[in-house]
C-alpha cells in the first residue's frame, strides 16, 4: 500500500516492485496471454470505461496517458488510430507496455517520468487521459486539484 504523503520516489518503488492484478492470470508476466487476460479483466471490471471514453474517437490525434500501467489503455487508442505516448513513474510499467504495443505491432512512445513534470510543451496533445493514477501520486492528487480538475 503506498502511505500518504509518500515521496515520488517511494511511489515508483512501490510500482517497480509490482504488477498490478497480477493474480488475474496464469500467463507469464509479458506474454500475449498476459495482456489479453488483462485487458479482459480491466474492460469486464471497468465496463463503464468502453461507455464513458471512445477508445476509437481519436484516429491521428495525440493521446497521452499518464500513468499508464501496462499499457492496457494506451493500446486500446492506439488501435483506434491514435498517436499515443505513455508516462509512468515506473520503469517496469513502460517496459510492460511497451512489450504490449510491440506484440500488437501498435507503434507508442513510452517514457519514464513524472507525469506532473513533462519534459513536453504545452498544446503537444489533443487528449491527456489518466484513469486510476490520482489515489496513487505522492501528494493523493493536490497538483490535479489545483488545477481545477476536480
Amino acid at each position: 500500500m503506498i502511505e500518504p504523503h509518500a515521496t515520488n520516489a517511494q511511489v515508483r518503488d512501490y510500482w517497480n516492485h509490482r504488477i498490478h492484478d497480477l493474480e488475474i492470470t496464469r500467463h507469464p508476466v509479458g506474454s500475449a496471454g498476459f495482456f489479453a487476460d488483462l485487458d479482459e479483466y480491466h474492460f469486464d471490471k471497468l465496463h463503464h470505461l468502453l461507455r464513458l471514453v471512445k477508445f476509437d474517437g481519436y484516429a491521428g490525434r495525440r493521446v497521452l496517458e499518464v500513468g499508464c500501467g501496462a499499457g492496457v489503455d494506451l493500446v486500446r487508442f492506439a488501435r483506434g488510430g491514435a498517436r499515443v505516448w505513455g508516462v509512468d513513474l515506473a520503469d517496469a510499467a513502460i517496459r510492460l507496455a511497451r512489450r504490449n504495443a510491440d506484440l500488437q505491432g501498435l507503434e507508442a512512445r513510452l517514457l519514464v517520468g513524472d507525469g506532473e513534470a513533462l519534459p513536453l510543451p504545452d498544446g503537444t496533445f489533443d487528449l491527456v487521459f489518466a484513469h486510476g493514477v490520482v489515489q496513487y501520486t505522492a501528494d493523493g492528487g493536490a497538483w490535479w486539484r489545483s488545477a481545477g480538475a476536480c
